[in-house]
Protein backbone atom coordinates (compact mmCIF):
# COMPACT_ATOMS: atom_id res chain seq x y z
CA UNK A 1 0.00 0.00 0.00
CA UNK A 2 1.44 3.33 -1.08
CA UNK A 3 -0.08 6.35 0.64
CA UNK A 4 0.41 10.00 -0.16
CA UNK A 5 3.13 11.32 2.22
CA UNK A 6 0.66 13.72 3.89
CA UNK A 7 -1.81 10.93 4.65
CA UNK A 8 0.99 8.57 5.72
CA UNK A 9 2.22 11.19 8.21
CA UNK A 10 -1.30 11.64 9.62
CA UNK A 11 -1.72 7.86 9.94
CA UNK A 12 1.61 7.57 11.78
CA UNK A 13 0.64 10.38 14.18
CA UNK A 14 -2.77 8.78 14.66
CA UNK A 15 -1.29 5.39 15.51
CA UNK A 16 1.22 6.98 17.91
CA UNK A 17 -1.59 8.54 19.96
CA UNK A 18 -3.85 5.50 20.12
CA UNK A 19 -5.07 4.56 23.56
CA UNK A 20 -6.85 1.44 24.77
CA UNK A 21 -10.63 1.62 24.53
CA UNK A 22 -10.81 4.88 22.62
CA UNK A 23 -10.77 6.08 19.03
CA UNK A 24 -7.58 7.88 18.15
CA UNK A 25 -7.62 11.68 18.57
CA UNK A 26 -6.49 12.15 14.95
CA UNK A 27 -9.01 9.66 13.57
CA UNK A 28 -11.22 12.41 12.10
CA UNK A 29 -8.27 14.02 10.27
CA UNK A 30 -7.25 10.68 8.73
CA UNK A 31 -10.84 9.91 7.72
CA UNK A 32 -11.24 13.38 6.16
CA UNK A 33 -7.96 12.97 4.25
CA UNK A 34 -9.13 9.66 2.80
CA UNK A 35 -12.52 11.17 1.96
CA UNK A 36 -11.00 14.18 0.21
CA UNK A 37 -8.87 11.99 -2.07
CA UNK A 38 -11.04 8.92 -2.61
CA UNK A 39 -12.30 10.16 -5.99
CA UNK A 40 -8.78 10.64 -7.36
CA UNK A 41 -7.04 7.74 -5.59
CA UNK A 42 -8.20 4.12 -5.36
CA UNK A 43 -8.42 3.35 -1.64
CA UNK A 44 -9.34 -0.23 -0.81
CA UNK A 45 -10.76 -1.86 2.31
CA UNK A 46 -7.20 -2.90 3.15
CA UNK A 47 -6.04 0.72 2.92
CA UNK A 48 -8.81 1.89 5.27
CA UNK A 49 -8.00 -0.93 7.71
CA UNK A 50 -4.30 -0.03 7.68
CA UNK A 51 -5.15 3.63 8.32
CA UNK A 52 -7.84 3.38 11.01
CA UNK A 53 -7.96 -0.26 12.14
CA UNK A 54 -10.89 -2.68 12.25
CA UNK A 55 -14.36 -1.12 12.22
CA UNK A 56 -16.69 -1.15 15.20
CA UNK A 57 -19.55 -2.34 12.97
CA UNK A 58 -19.44 -3.67 9.41
CA UNK A 59 -20.88 -5.61 6.52
CA UNK A 60 -19.67 -6.17 2.94
CA UNK A 61 -20.47 -2.59 1.87
CA UNK A 62 -19.77 -0.44 4.92
CA UNK A 63 -17.39 0.02 7.83
CA UNK A 64 -18.64 2.10 10.78
CA UNK A 65 -16.17 3.56 13.27
CA UNK A 66 -17.34 5.22 16.46
CA UNK A 67 -15.46 8.31 17.61
CA UNK A 68 -16.06 11.67 19.19
CA UNK A 69 -15.24 15.10 17.77
CA UNK A 70 -14.59 16.60 21.17
CA UNK A 71 -13.50 13.90 23.60
CA UNK A 72 -11.89 10.64 22.40
CA UNK A 73 -13.55 7.64 23.97
CA UNK A 74 -17.08 9.02 24.31
CA UNK A 75 -18.01 7.58 20.88
CA UNK A 76 -20.91 9.97 20.27
CA UNK A 77 -20.35 10.06 16.50
CA UNK A 78 -20.18 7.45 13.72
CA UNK A 79 -17.94 7.58 10.67
CA UNK A 80 -19.05 5.61 7.63
CA UNK A 81 -16.75 4.22 4.96
CA UNK A 82 -18.91 2.95 2.08
CA UNK A 83 -17.46 0.57 -0.48
CA UNK A 84 -18.29 -0.37 -4.06
CA UNK A 85 -16.79 -3.83 -4.12
CA UNK A 86 -13.37 -3.36 -2.57
CA UNK A 87 -12.99 0.34 -3.47
CA UNK A 88 -13.84 3.19 -1.09
CA UNK A 89 -16.76 4.98 -2.74
CA UNK A 90 -18.25 7.16 0.01
CA UNK A 91 -17.49 8.55 3.41
CA UNK A 92 -19.10 10.71 6.05
CA UNK A 93 -20.23 10.98 9.64
CA UNK A 94 -23.20 11.76 11.83
CA UNK A 95 -24.25 11.68 15.46
CA UNK A 96 -24.46 8.16 16.85
CA UNK A 97 -27.95 6.67 16.93
CA UNK A 98 -29.44 8.46 13.92
CA UNK A 99 -29.27 5.36 11.70
CA UNK A 100 -30.47 1.85 12.48
CA UNK A 101 -27.30 -0.23 12.38
CA UNK A 102 -28.79 -3.39 13.87
CA UNK A 103 -28.12 -5.35 10.64
CA UNK A 104 -24.35 -4.80 10.92
CA UNK A 105 -21.91 -7.22 12.51
CA UNK A 106 -19.90 -6.35 15.60
CA UNK A 107 -16.14 -5.75 15.57
CA UNK A 108 -15.63 -9.06 17.39
CA UNK A 109 -16.83 -10.83 14.21
CA UNK A 110 -14.42 -8.98 11.94
CA UNK A 111 -12.04 -11.50 10.29
CA UNK A 112 -8.89 -9.48 11.07
CA UNK A 113 -9.92 -8.61 14.63
CA UNK A 114 -7.26 -9.60 17.12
Amino acid sequence: MQLDPDIAALVAQCHDTEGPGRRRPLFREVALALESRMKSEAFTKETVLACVGPPDLFDDQVFVDRFDHEQPGRDNDEWYFDFDGDRLAGSGYNVRGINDLSRLKDRSQFPEAS
